[in-house]
């Protein structure tokens, strides 16, 4: 049975489940765990007042980039 170690590299990491739940629910929140107040984070909050379903996509964009 394989055992997992906690000091394995699984590099690159892709985005978790509750981050893409997240992106989903409340698209900034999900950019801002990841990027903190950065440009990014800023953009998402944009498009999200924009359009629910313009920040969802570019948060899940984002995350998944």
């Amino acid at each position: 049975m394989a055992r997992w170690d906690s000091d394995d590299d699984f590099s690159p990491r892709g985005p978790t489940f509750c981050e893409i739940l997240l992106a989903i629910i409340l698209p900034p929140i999900g950019v801002f765990l990841k990027y903190g107040c950065a440009v990014e984070f800023w953009l998402c909050v944009l498009l999200t007042l924009i359009g629910y379903l313009p920040g969802i996509l570019y948060a899940i964009y984002v995350l998944v980039q």
